[in-house]
């Protein structure tokens, strides 16, 4: 395994969450129907942004400024269906989330 340094001379200093203003901004949350996928949602959507949520559940339909798209991306055939219709070139940030499936149970 290689040895990686890092750059202490870089200085990174990120802006808090309360000063992120992301008004007009289109993105797209895929996975954002549970967990931390939803916590993000809210927290895009309360700084302005214009959320489009792709899951299999979705429980914010009161939440200003989240719309949805119904998927089950464990199926190749939605997968190809959302990766269609999705508004790719009006969308200013796309955000990948990972979702937990529960196996079946082994007996």
């Amino acid at each position: 395994m290689k040895r990686v340094e890092l750059d202490k001379s870089l200085n990174v200093t990120l802006p808090s969450l309360e000063s992120l203003r992301l008004d007009g901004l289109n993105v797209a949350v895929i996975g954002g129907t549970g967990g931390i996928g939803r916590a993000f949602s809210h927290q895009l959507a309360a700084r302005g942004a214009n959320v489009l949520v792709v899951g299999q559940t979705f429980r914010d339909q009161d939440m200003p400024r989240i719309t949805f798209m119904k998927a089950d991306l464990s199926s190749m055939r939605d997968a190809r269906r959302i990766g269609s219709a999705l508004p790719a070139g009006k969308m200013d940030i796309v955000v990948f989330t990972t979702g937990i499936m529960q196996a079946p149970n082994a007996r």
